[in-house]
C-alpha cells in the first residue's frame, strides 16, 4: 500500500511538472496581462482561474492535505489579484469643479439717504377723507379701499353720532339732491350712530344740533350712499337708511354690534356676535364670521318713509351665503349664522319706536344725546 501511495505521489508530481508554469507564476503573468490588456483579456484570466479551480477539485482525492491547502491558497491569491487589477483598470470619473454663477454686483449705495418726496396729488384732488373724530387725525379712511372724499366717523368711544356731525355734509334740504359721497365708520366703541334723522339747514350750518328742533322722520327721505364701509366697531348700534337697497356695504372686523342698514351688495368679513337687520337687494355674503344674526329691516323705519318703493323689490336678507360653509342647506344650516326670531325683531321695533317718538320733540343737547345713547344700548343691545 505504501508503494502504491508513493507511486501515486510521484505520478502527480510528474503530471504537475509537465503542466503549465506553477500557480505563482501564473498569478504574476495574469495580473500583468490584466493591467496591460483590455477587458476582454481580463475575462480570459477569470476563465483560467475557474478552470484551475475545477481541476483542483477533480484531483483533490489524489493530493495530500498540505498540497491541497497550498493550491487553494494560491487560487485565492490569484482571485484577489484579479479583483485588484480589475479595480485599477476600471475607468475613474474625472474630477471637475462645478461652475458657479457669479452673483450680480450690488447696486452702488446712494450717498443721499433722504427718501424721495411723495408724488404731488392732482390739482384740486383731496389728500384724505374728511374725518370726524380725534381732530381729524389717524384712522380716518376706514380701510385702504375707502375713497379719499368719503364721509368718515372714526376713533370715537361712548358717543352719540348723528348726521349733524358728518363732515362736509350737504346743507341742501331738497330730498332729491343726490348724495355722491361714500360713508365710512371705523374704530367706534360703545357708540350709537344714527344717520336716519334728517337735519335742518340751520343745524347743517351750526353742526351741533343746538338751534331749532329736529323735524319728523317723514319730512325728508334719508340720503343714499353709493358705498358704506364699516370696520373695527365694538358694542355699537348703527342705524343707517334703507338706501333703496342700492349701493354696496362692506363690514370688516366688527364684534357685538347691531346694524340696521340697506344695500344691494352686502359683504361681511371677520366679524362675530353681530346682528344685521337688512334691506338687501342680493344675497349677503359672509366669510370668516361666527355667531351672526340676520333679520328684516325694521318695519317701523319703513313706515316713516313717505316715498319708499322698497316693497316692490325682493328682499334677500335671509339668503345668506357663507363662504366657509358653501354647501349648507335648510336641512343642514351653517353654524356661523342664523335668522332672528320673531321676539328679537319685535324687541328691536319696539325700542326704535320708543326712541323715534321721543327724539322728534327733544332739543338735541349733549345730555339728551348721552341719555338716548345709553337707553338704546341698554334696550337694543341687551334684548337683540
Amino acid at each position: 500500500m505504501v508503494r502504491s501511495l508513493l507511486h501515486a505521489t510521484s505520478e502527480f508530481h510528474h503530471v504537475d511538472q509537465s503542466a503549465p508554469p506553477p500557480l505563482a507564476r501564473r498569478i504574476s503573468h495574469t495580473a500583468a496581462a490584466n493591467r496591460e490588456t483590455n477587458s476582454k483579456q481580463s475575462t480570459t484570466a477569470a476563465e483560467l482561474v475557474k478552470k484551475l479551480s475545477l481541476e483542483l477539485n477533480e484531483r483533490a482525492r489524489d493530493l495530500p492535505a498540505y498540497e491541497l491547502q497550498k493550491c487553494q491558497r494560491e487560487l485565492e491569491a490569484v482571485q484577489k489579484a484579479l479583483n485588484e487589477s480589475a479595480a485599477k483598470a476600471a475607468p475613474k470619473p474625472k474630477f471637475a469643479f462645478k461652475r458657479r454663477t457669479a452673483p450680480p454686483p450690488p447696486l452702488p449705495a446712494s450717498d443721499n439717504t433722504t427718501p424721495p418726496p411723495p408724488l404731488p396729488s392732482p390739482l384740486g384732488a383731496p389728500r384724505r377723507a374728511a374725518t370726524y373724530g380725534d381732530g381729524g387725525g389717524g384712522g380716518g379712511g376706514g380701510g385702504g379701499g375707502v375713497p379719499v372724499n368719503a364721509l368718515t366717523l372714526a376713533n370715537q368711544s361712548r358717543a352719540y353720532l348723528s348726521r349733524a356731525v358728518l363732515p362736509n355734509r350737504r346743507t341742501s334740504t331738497d330730498p332729491t339732491t343726490p348724495r355722491s359721497q361714500c360713508l365710512a365708520l371705523t374704530a367706534l366703541s360703545e357708540c350709537v350712530v344714527n344717520l336716519l334723522e334728517p337735519t335742518t339747514a340751520t343745524e347743517g350750518e351750526d353742526g351741533d344740533g343746538s338751534s331749532g328742533t329736529r323735524p319728523a322722520a317723514t319730512s325728508t327721505s334719508p340720503p343714499a350712499y353709493p358705498a358704506i364701509y364699516l370696520s373695527d366697531l365694538r358694542d355699537s348700534l348703527v342705524l343707517l337708511p334703507e338706501n333703496a337697497r342700492q349701493g354696496s356695504v362692506l363690514v370688516q372686523n366688527c364684534s357685538q354690534c347691531v346694524f340696521v342698514l340697506g344695500g344691494h351688495q352686502i359683504r361681511i368679513h371677520d366679524s362675530q356676535g353681530c346682528s344685521f337687520f337688512l334691506a338687501a337687494g342680493s344675497q349677503p355674503i359672509i366669510e370668516r364670521c361666527r355667531k351672526l344674526v340676520f333679520g328684516h329691516y325694521p318695519s317701523r323705519l319703513l313706515e316713516t318713509r313717505t316715498e319708499s318703493n322698497s316693497s316692490t323689490n325682493t328682499d334677500r336678507f335671509d339668503a345668506v351665503q357663507d363662504f366657509d360653509d358653501p354647501f349648507a342647506t335648510s336641512s343642514r344650516p351653517s353654524r356661523n349664522w342664523r335668522l332672528a326670531t320673531e321676539a328679537e325683531r319685535a324687541s328691536l321695533n319696539e325700542a326704535l319706536a320708543r326712541y323715534l317718538s321721543t327724539s322728534t320733540a327733544r332739543r338735541g343737547g349733549a345730555d339728551d344725546d348721552q341719555a338716548v345713547r345709553e337707553g338704546l344700548l341698554q334696550s337694543v343691545m341687551g334684548r337683540v
